[in-house]
């Protein structure tokens, strides 16, 4: 904002006589001269006369002229604009539609000059701003304990704090006067209320606080120990007189929001529906005009958005017309509605008062009118209310947009589902329900295929606020691709309905797994492997067992033997070790075993034994990627009791009773009658480890956290581990219903990662079954013949399209590591439903030689990338409180902004410098009096004149 100049010209007269005296004194001369003309012969002609009148009238004026002493005088006027500047947020959280808020939403409407209930409401808040503002000036002057000298501070305060104070004893007796005209309505006790606030506020005098200014504009206060006493008592008594007309403004809204006979009072707007962000351009609208109507015209706003970052919107003229011809300083967008759909990375509520600080010398920045919901979430912006102390004396006076009350709302999220299950086994879904203000309802959670619901869980709500996790559950029959809907039925009066459901897509596949079983003898937990494997038609299984006998059956039977290098491991997708010993898995095979896991993304089940496994390993390769460390030598005649850890209770592997949730109790039977005295002293979860199973002791306190199952993964692959060989304890009672189906779980569990869609020999996956837009999708396929031979070499390609429209195509390289797997990557560009399809000549060829007519096909569910913003959009009103009162500004209600505009201090300051030319003693001047003289003299001589 540049100021502006005015020059202005005058003439002054500094001689000994003033104007007037010169004027009068001249008109005597000449008439003496006029007189003394009447003394010539009456021959001397007319016109001579008329000559000599002339020339003694010219020698009168340049006398008189001379005594007056005129100076020329140039007056140089600069004039420094002061504004106001009126911030407004665009970020995504301005968007929302709040729920219907009788007392906000009445303090938004249009004032109306008709009805006599808005005008009242809006004279109550006008009053509290104005006791609120003149009340805290007075105690920025009394904190500071100023009582003197030259001090533009102490000066400008009381000034606001004169006008506040006068604002606020005529709006306290209108406020009273509007009261007692509808007592019928707001009773009369409001009334006198009002009336007593209104005469004490007028009685002590804090009107007259102006007083205490000089009038010379050069002078400074002087506050001396009178004037601070009145000072602190008109401070106290404008705290009073604030607390009593903030209640009277609070029972008024009250009153009007539920009428005379308790209906609601009709929005001025009608029955439309307003964002907050439409709600704020709507009252800047209507309001602008008004701030601007000062009778010279002198007010300036200056307009700022923000949302990430802040953006000065065009110069102040332009910004005062509504905003219909703003020019927008950032070419980064045309408009702010397109800005607002762009800000979906955060709100940085520091960068709006940083831009302040910056702006507010040159600008001429007096304060800030901020209208924000207050949410500040950009993870990478300062704290705003370190950026609200660099503001040095220039308020911020806030507006909060929106409701600081948690909707009414129902949300599903988190969801869990598995990319692919094996025909047979069940499908287990998990999600989280957030729950706000819902306590007392009943929540009902449905799991649909086809619009068929295929289970559903419900839970009752009771509490304000809270999550709950559900898990649902689904048999998998027919292969295929199969859809699925969770849904989160709606609750009467839920705010928003859109965040209730989620779909997704499952790939129901015949898998047959091939899996190894190494032991040095037949435990017993070996045994019962072997017989449900022999069972199980979808496991391929071999078995190495190397004492009593040294033959077994399967490939590696003769002579019995581990796989010696990765290439033999990654035959199988699962690996389960029991109690072998050093010799027969010796750091040759470890290594090999180590780089199958990391390299080649196997799965290996280690069950610890009292010979060997995994104590004897000390300082070899298998203790690395082991999910435990050594804890303290066991005691054999100590017990331990076996309980699902916080994660065991939610993770499928472990829900191994009907219903889910009372598995813990089937473990904790079982120890109860056999507890396990054969825990490993590798019991000590390491810190990447995850804990599904803990061990505690059954007598005495244990603070060392044991487990007896946990895993963690090892590069591309997992590992899992039990501390002991026990579970088949589960058959002591039970029989093998939950032996078997404990082992059929964490097996399906282990390498459900790895299943994919597709025929015997063409497989095609992507490593997540759900992706955020603009997220990288890993694309794997596995080529092998009817043999099972990894395929090497092949080309192939993969089609990504949306409702038949091709998005990319995706080149699949050959994994090095890995023989017939092909990999890829792609970075979705917009959500939905992206479909994948695998082809190529090796593909084709492949699906021929089985048969197979249908392309291999996958897909991926696309979401829009989260929003920061939308995560928590309730207004932030002690974050905004916090802000105004470190600035020294305060919450204003939005019908009390044109009343907080008027007083504040808009005056331009004004700076003049005057330059003073004399104009009277030139010797011009001089020469043309002796001039006018001499010529008489002369012309008198030549005529024979006396």
């Amino acid at each position: 904002m540049i100021g502006q100049t005015e020059t202005l010209q005058s003439l002054s007269f500094d001689g000994p006589l003033a104007a007037w005296q010169g004027i009068a004194g001249g008109c005597v001369l000449a008439a003496i001269t006029f007189w003394t003309l009447f003394g010539i012969r009456k021959d001397a002609r007319y016109k001579l006369r008329a000559i000599l009148f002339a020339l003694r009238v010219g020698a009168v004026a340049v006398l008189v002229w001379l005594l007056l002493g005129p100076v020329d005088e140039t007056a140089i006027r600069h004039l420094t604009p002061k504004s106001l500047a009126v911030v407004t947020d665009v970020s995504q959280s301005m968007n929302v539609v709040d729920p219907p808020d009788k007392l906000a939403d009445l303090r938004w409407q249009r004032e109306s000059t008709t009805a006599t209930n808005p005008s009242l409401l809006s004279v109550c808040d006008q009053a509290v701003i104005a006791g609120a503002l003149a009340r805290d000036q007075l105690a920025s002057i009394l904190r500071n304990g100023d009582r003197t000298t030259a001090s533009l501070r102490v000066r400008t305060c009381l000034e606001t704090a004169g006008r506040a104070a006068a604002a606020a004893v005529r709006l306290a007796e209108k406020c009273s006067q509007l009261l007692d005209e509808s007592q019928t309505s707001m009773g009369s006790e409001l009334a006198s209320r009002a009336k007593e606030v209104a005469s004490i506020l007028a009685g002590s005098g804090v009107d007259r606080i102006g007083s205490l200014v000089p009038q010379d504009v050069s002078r400074a206060p002087v506050l001396d120990r009178d004037a601070l006493d009145r000072l602190e008592k008109w401070h106290r008594q404008l705290v009073q007189s604030v607390r009593v007309l903030g209640q009277i403004a609070d029972r008024v809204a009250h009153r009007v929001a539920e009428g005379n006979s308790g209906t609601p009072v009709a929005p001025s707007h009608g029955s439309e529906i307003l964002s907050r962000r439409e709600k704020v351009d709507r009252f800047i609208k209507e309001a602008e005009p008004t701030w601007q109507s000062d009778r010279r015209g002198t007010r300036r706003i200056r307009r700022y958005t923000f949302d990430q970052q802040t953006v000065a919107v065009g110069d102040d003229k332009e910004a005062t017309s509504g905003g219909d011809k703003s020019v927008n300083k950032d070419p980064s967008f045309s408009s702010t509605d397109e800005r607002a759909k762009k800000a979906d990375g955060g709100t940085n509520l520091s960068s709006a008062l940083e831009a302040i600080n910056r702006d507010a010398s040159q600008a001429g920045i007096k304060a800030v009118l901020l209208l924000t919901d207050g949410r500040h979430n950009d993870p990478a912006a300062h704290d705003p209310r370190d950026a609200a102390k660099s503001l040095s004396e220039i308020p911020v006076f806030v507006v909060p947009v929106g409701s600081s009350h948690t909707p009414r709302d129902l949300i599903l999220h988190h969801i869990d589902a598995p990319r692919a299950v094996v025909e047979g086994d069940q499908m287990t879904v998990e999600a989280i329900v957030t729950a706000s203000d819902c306590a007392g309802e009943k929540c009902v959670v449905e799991l649909s295929e086809r619009d068929s619901v295929v289970d559903r869980h419900e839970f009752q709500i009771d509490s304000a606020r809270r999550d709950f996790r559900v898990r649902l559950t689904a048999s998998s029959k027919g292969t295929g691709r199969h859809e699925y809907s969770l849904k989160v039925l709606p609750v009467k009066g839920e705010t928003v309905a859109t965040n209730n459901s989620a779909d997704f897509g499952v790939d129901i596949i015949v898998a047959t797994l091939r899996i190894l079983v190494a032991d040095d003898v037949p435990r017993w937990e070996f045994r019962y492997l072997v017989r449900l494997f022999e069972r199980d038609k979808r496991v391929q299984y071999d078995q190495v067992l190397f004492n009593p006998t040294n033959n077994g059956p399967g490939e590696n039977g003769s002579p019995a033997r581990l796989p010696r290098d990765v290439d033999e491991w990654s035959r199988y997708r699962l690996v389960i070790l029991g109690d072998l010993n050093t010799s027969e898995l010796d750091p040759g095979k470890q290594k090999a075993l180590k780089e199958y896991l990391v390299d080649r993304g196997g799965t290996v089940i280690l069950i610890a034994g009292d010979q060997a496994m995994p104590h004897a390993f000390l300082g070899m390769p298998l203790l690395d990627f082991l999910p435990v460390s050594a804890s303290e030598v066991q005691d054999p005649s100590q017990g331990y009791d076996l309980a699902l850890s916080a994660e065991g209770l939610q993770s499928p592997a472990m829900q191994i009773a009907d219903p889910p949730e009372s598995s813990d109790d089937i473990w904790k039977e079982m120890t109860r009658q056999l507890p396990i005295y054969s825990l490993s002293q590798y019991c000590t979860p390491k810190p990447t480890a995850r804990t599904l199973i803990n061990a505690t002791k059954q007598a005495g306190s244990d603070s060392e956290n044991k487990a007896f199952l946990c895993w963690q993964t090892v590069g591309r692959g997992r590992i899992i581990y039990l501390a002991a060989p026990a579970v088949y304890q589960l058959r002591m009672k039970f029989g093998d219903r939950y032996h078997y189906r404990f082992w059929g779980q964490l097996v399906r569990w282990a390498v459900a990662r790895d299943l994919s869609q597709g025929s015997k020999t063409v497989k095609l996956a992507t490593d997540r079954s759900r992706a955020v837009v603009g997220d990288n999708v890993q694309v794997i396929a596995n080529l092998s013949d009817l043999g099972n031979r990894p395929l090497a070499s092949a080309e192939v390609r993969v089609q990504a399209s949306t409702n038949g429209q091709a998005a990319s195509l995706i080149e699949l390289r050959p994994d090095p590591k890995i023989p017939g797997r092909y990999l890829g990557e792609f970075s979705p560009k917009e959500e939905g439903t992206l479909s994948l399809q695998a082809f190529g000549a090796d593909v084709a060829q492949l699906l021929a030689s089985e048969g197979v007519t249908k392309p291999i096909t996958t897909t991926v569910i696309v979401e829009s990338t989260p929003s920061v913003e939308m995560q928590d959009t309730r207004s932030n009103v002690p974050l905004l409180k916090q802000i105004a009162e470190l600035t020294g500004g305060q919450i204003v209600p939005p019908a009390a902004v044109s009343q907080l505009v008027e007083l504040t201090d808009l005056e331009p300051t004004v700076h003049e410098e005057k330059i003073r030319q004399p104009i009277w003693n030139r010797w011009g001047l001089l020469w043309l009096f002796c001039g006018f003289l001499s010529f008489e003299w002369a012309l008198r001589k030549a005529t024979g004149l006396p």
